[in-house]
Formats: C-alpha cells, structure tokens, sequence
C-alpha cells in the first residue's frame, strides 16, 4: 500500500471523520471558518495607501486545527499521510490542504503558512536538499526519523502487532530518498548504531506485549510514545561497545521492512550493576521534560552517581530497582547506554516447592515468548529459524546468555569545556572502564 499513497495525485481524507460512518460532509459553524477581517483606515504613518484590510492568524492555528482531528489520530493514517505527494482533509470544520510546498485552509485560502513539518517525506527531502555535506545530511536525515518515530507511536494502533507494518511504507521510502545504502533493522538504521538503541520511552510508561513483536532493543517491542536518543547524538568521543549485524528473521525474507519472528544482536562490553533510585518532585533532578514528575537517578551501594538519568521503559513500582548499564558511548557530553536484566523471570509465589518449579518455569517461557524465543524439550534455549546444524546434522547452541531491555541511561559530564574528558562518573571511573578484549560477548533479544 505504500506505493499507492506515495504514486498518487492526490490523497483525499474524511479527516473529521471518527469512523467511517460519518464521510466527509457535515454541519458546520461558517463564523468557526471565515474569520473577521480587520480595516485599517488611512493614518498619517501610511499617507495615500489608503484604507487596507487585515486578518490575524494564529501561529499554531494549522497544528491546533489539523492535528487534533480524529483521523490523523490513527497509526495506519500516518503513512498514508506522509508518503502522499499532497492531500485534501475534510475536516470536522474546514478543508485543509497539504503538499511540500504550503499549507494553506478555507479560514486563510490566500495566506500561504509554511508547511507542518514531516506534512510528507517529499517535503522533508526538499528541506535537506541544501546539504551539500553528505554527512550532516545523513545526521539530519537520522534525527528526523526519530521525529517520525516519535509522531508515530503516539498515535492508536486498533492491532497493536501491525507496529512495523504500519510504518514500513515510510521506512522504505525513507531508505531509497534520504538514508541510501543504510539498512534498516527492525526500526533502527545500522549507520546509527549504538546510538540507535539508546531511545526512551516518554514518562517511562511503556508497555511491553506479552507475545513477541519486535526485539527489546527495538522502539518496536513496546506501546508508548518514543523519544529519539538526541543527547547521545551530540557526544563526541569514542564507543564502548562491538556489536555484530543481528541476526533477524522476518515473517517475509523478501520483505526487510516489515514483522519480524526474532532477532538477536550480539554485544561486547562491560555489564556494570547499579541501584535506580526514584526521585520525587521536589528534588533538584528534572524528569527531562517528559512531564510525568518521576525521575531516576543511579548510585552504587548508596552513593548517588552525579549528573545521572535512568529512564525505564516501563512502569516501575518500587523506588530502588536494581538495574544492569550496558555501556555504549562516552565523550565530553556524557555517558549513554541502556539498562537489561538476564532472560529468566523467577516466581514470587509461597507455595510447595513443585508449585515454585512449575511456575518458574511457565514464567520463563513467558519471558522467552515475548523475546521471540522457544524451550525445546532438553531445556536449552534457542532462536526459531536460528538453528545451525554441522556436518554431522548436530544442533549448535548459541552459547552467549540472553539479555532484554529495560531502559536507558544517561551520565552528564561535569566539566564540559574539558576537550579530553572521556568519563563523566570520576570516583566510578574504573567501575565503568570497559577493555572490551576482556569482555565476554552476550545477545540482547
């Protein structure tokens, strides 16, 4: 279907509509459309121009009007929006018109308002066609992504497994116009590894299905608006990790864009165990602009890490969690990272000792389910589609332990004017140390 909306003439949408039920036309209010015109009669600063007529617009009037409608609420619309070359909206009120060039509306026909940004990709490839550095043109071209990204997952699904699919038009697109010769994998693209797995879900309230969808490391895996990794994006310095290309398999081998059955990335550093420490209101740590109240700092047994950030995927119910960094990137700006936990689940219940062992059990494949991950029946764990047999026909197990996602963090420099700083956590320093030729390897899943 993305080819449909992106080879059209024109994308016509019933964007007042809540279903489909109610169509394009309907009662409306003309005072709500047409709106006053102002007369200026002669004055002495403007001698012999005469009388002249004005309107006020509103500077948010497009977003307040347009992206409020019911329509362009829906996840499955965004793509179809987006890849459009141009677009006629009946909304609840008025007809709105897109395209790359304007934005324009019945209440201002004549007064050309500059694009919504992301109004379509063709747009936004017009806006980074003055690029001629081809570098900061892939740096732009990867932070618009994540403002896509996190437009997409604010908006309802109705089948929350079409995450990819809805979105795989755009990535395609994307692919062939502004991030050439890059790969795509899974929601995040390989020239912007490791800094690509550092996203966060806004308020730390994400959702992770208890079937699998997408990898833990992917914004994929989880219900909830995703903010992209900014911060990481203006470090400079040098990386802390080797990762290897993940092994991915698809529902469709031809189809690189679209669901996924499981995927595995190979990781190399230092596995570093902290203390999450929640943070009410009041204390001097801001929740970086999320807006819930809460946020996270780090410490080691009891001393607080300065300068330090978690942000959990999901709702945390206790106020000191344990939580395993995974370091990723440091410079004069920060540290950044994400947080895991080993793939087992344990069970809290206080019943026999079989009870404990049936339910630890049932809980485990419940973990490895949602990683995309199966038991076979002598107990071991391995990925479907991902077995290798040798000459002899013998299974070959992976032999690394599996990890899952749980969050991100992030270590702020003290001394930013500091050109050869290269860690922000100074007593901690050899704590977070990472000689990766001493480091074991690990999949995150």
């Amino acid at each position: 279907m993305g080819e449909v909306y992106r080879n059209a003439f024109l994308n016509i949408g019933a964007t007042g509509a809540v279903d489909s039920q109610e169509g394009c036309f309907r009662e409306r209010d003309y005072r709500e459309v047409f709106r006053s015109i102002i007369h200026k009669e002669e004055c002495l600063a403007h001698l012999g121009e005469g009388s002249q007529s004005y309107r006020l617009v509103e500077q948010d009037f497009m977003r307040d009007c347009l992206l409020t409608q019911p329509l362009l609420k829906r996840g499955w619309v965004y793509q179809e929006r987006l890849l459009a070359p141009r677009m006629l909206h009946y909304g609840s009120q008025q007809l709105f018109w897109e395209c790359r060039d304007m934005s324009v509306c019945e209440s201002y026909p004549t007064h050309v308002m500059a694009p919504l940004e992301l109004t379509t990709l063709s747009s936004l490839q017009k806006g980074l066609e003055g690029d001629e550095d081809e570098a900061m043109r892939r740096v732009r071209g990867l932070y618009h992504w994540y403002s896509i990204v996190e437009q997409y997952t604010s908006m309802a699904l109705t089948r929350p497994e079409d995450k990819l699919i809805a979105i795989s038009g755009v990535a395609q697109q994307y692919n062939k116009t502004l991030l050439d010769d890059d790969k795509y994998w899974v929601g995040t693209w390989q020239s912007d590894l490791p800094g690509g797995l550092c996203w966060r879900v806004k308020g730390g309230k994400g959702t992770r299905p208890k079937t699998f969808r997408a990898p833990t490391w992917s914004w994929a895996s989880i219900d909830g608006t995703i903010l992209g990794p900014s911060q990481l994006q203006e470090t400079t310095g040098r990386f802390l990790v080797s990762l290897r290309q993940p092994m991915i398999h698809y529902v469709d081998e031809s189809n690189p864009y679209g669901p996924v059955t499981s995927a595995e990335l190979e990781v190399q550093t230092r596995l570093v165990t902290v203390q999450a420490l929640a943070q009410s209101p009041n204390d001097d740590h801001d929740d970086d602009g999320d807006g819930d109240g809460v946020s996270y700092v780090l410490s080691i047994d009891g001393v607080e890490i300065p300068n330090s950030h978690w942000y959990p995927d999901e709702t945390v119910e206790s106020d000191e969690t344990d939580v395993t960094c995974v370091c990723f990137s440091t410079g004069k700006h920060g540290l950044w990272g994400v947080t895991v936990k080993l793939l087992t689940q344990d069970s809290n219940s206080e019943t026999s000792d079989d009870s404990k062992q049936h339910d630890a059990e049932d809980g485990k494949e419940d973990a490895l389910d949602m990683a995309g991950l199966s038991i076979e029946n002598e107990g071991e764990e391995k990925a479907p589609g991902n077995k290798e047999e040798d000459d002899d026909g013998a299974v070959v197990i992976y032999p690394y332990q599996m990890y899952v996602r749980t969050g991100a963090f992030y270590i702020a420099a003290a001394d930013l004017d500091d050109e050869e700083w290269c860690c922000p956590v100074g007593p901690f320093a050899e704590l977070f140390a990472v000689d990766l030729d001493q480091e074991e390897p690990f999949f995150l899943v």
